[in-house]
This record gives C-alpha cells, sequence and structure tokens, in this order.
C-alpha cells in the first residue's frame, strides 16, 4: 500500500517536472523568437553610435524592452525553481513524520515482547 502511494507520487513529481522543464523551454524558445524580432524590426544602437535626442530615447526603450523580456524570464524561471524547492522540503518533512510513525510503532511493539 506505502509502495504503491510512494510510485504515484514520484510519478507525479516527475510529470510536473517535465511539465516545467517543457514550460520553461517554451518560454526560452518564445523569448528568443520576440527578442530576434525586436532586433530586427529597431535598429539596434550601441552607446557609441547614439548623437541625438531621438537615437538616445531609441536607445533607451531598446534597453527597456529587453529588460522587461528578461524580468519576465528570470521571474518565471525562479519562481519555478522556488515551487520546486518547496515541493521537496514538503516532502522531506512528511518522509520524517512518517519514520517517526513507524520508529513509535516498532518501539511499541518491541516494549509489549519485553
Amino acid at each position: 500500500m506505502m509502495s504503491q502511494i510512494n510510485k504515484e507520487r514520484t510519478k507525479k513529481s516527475k510529470h510536473n517536472k517535465k511539465k516545467q522543464k517543457k514550460e520553461l523551454y517554451c518560454f526560452q524558445l518564445v523569448f528568443r523568437i520576440k527578442n530576434i524580432t525586436i532586433q530586427n524590426k529597431q535598429t539596434v544602437f550601441t552607446k557609441g553610435q547614439v548623437s541625438n535626442l531621438r537615437d538616445q530615447c531609441n536607445l533607451l526603450k531598446q534597453n527597456l524592452s529587453l529588460m522587461h523580456q528578461l524580468h519576465q524570464f528570470n521571474q518565471t524561471f525562479f519562481n519555478s525553481e522556488e515551487k520546486i524547492y518547496h515541493q521537496i522540503v514538503n516532502q522531506k518533512e512528511k518522509m520524517k513524520k512518517k519514520y517517526e510513525i513507524i520508529r513509535n510503532k516498532q518501539q511499541k511493539q518491541k516494549l509489549k515482547i519485553k
């Protein structure tokens, strides 16, 4: 019974990990595609090329859009990483509780035998 429950939990956790990896890869792909299209639509400026206010404005907009995409990527990645960490911590706590219950039962049985 316990092994069956453990098998189901491991299957669910593996499935969730695969799902999160797929979401992360899809997000990375979309991020790269958006980054490429933004670069294709805009003239890419460097700080050395900026001479007038219009170019400075374009440079700032370009940096802002890239920073926004990077922020979205980091937020998604760190949120999923944090969720995985909390799941692992919760699983360890549950396992500790189970082992405590098992130890208590074994100790009670030993005391009954003596």
